[in-house]
């Protein structure tokens, strides 16, 4: 069990495109009484996790946890639940951003304006978006939108991104009509972030887990 108990912890990388890593953190085991028939024993176990994510290119560090005393039950479900509930701090959402940005700084309005630099926080419902643009408007904008998870395509957008009142008051109407489409696209695409595939992978991640631990 010792080995399972480690390998188990080792962060699952839930998107490569994103840096994203889910860092399990086991609690407490469960054991029903071993059964089985005339080819295999089951031994039936149940592991309760906590999570956190992380948001990096490189593996995270994390220290295993010791193995908890072994709680005996009678029966236990033959089913598993996964139940994620993860929160990932702007500042990293911050650092993937410019990341991207830095190595290939989105252009618009015909190469005449140039994003510099995206931070994103947080104002009740909303996602506000700071944009630093150079070129034809050099300084700040800001946008909100409201950020929205598909659970069928299994995406994370932020709909109906728009210039926020006090930069929209502030832009000269010509100046706004001309790069309001072009930077709301480009945004778009930068806060969208599709996680269909990765997720789909994650329980053969968590199966591979357990294989690769072996038995002891």
């Amino acid at each position: 069990m010792e080995p399972i108990w480690k390998d188990i912890q080792q962060p699952l990388q839930i998107s490569k495109q994103y840096g994203l890593w889910l860092l399990p953190k086991p609690l407490a085991v469960e054991a029903s009484p071993i059964t089985g028939d005339k080819t295999k024993l089951i031994a039936h176990l149940r592991i309760t996790f906590d999570t956190k994510t992380a948001l990096q290119l490189n593996k995270p560090s994390q220290s295993p946890s010791p193995l908890p005393e072994l709680q005996k039950r009678e029966e236990l479900p033959q089913t598993a639940i996964v139940r994620l509930m993860s929160s990932v701090p702007y500042a990293d959402v911050n650092q993937v951003l410019n990341s991207t940005i830095s190595s290939d700084p989105p252009k618009l309005a015909l190469g005449t304006l140039t994003v510099k630099h995206v931070s994103v926080y947080g104002g009740q419902r909303s996602l506000i978006v700071k944009a630093e643009l150079d070129g034809l408007l050099d300084g700040t904008v800001y946008l909100r939108g409201r950020p929205v998870f598909d659970t069928l395509t299994n995406t994370l957008t932020v709909h109906n991104l728009d210039f926020d009142t006090e930069t929209e008051a502030a832009l000269p109407a010509p100046l706004r009509s001309m790069i309001h489409k072009g930077l709301v696209n480009v945004l778009d695409d930068l806060l969208t972030i599709r996680l269909a595939d990765d997720i789909r992978q994650f329980p053969d991640k968590i199966s591979k887990a357990f294989a690769s631990g072996g038995t002891g």
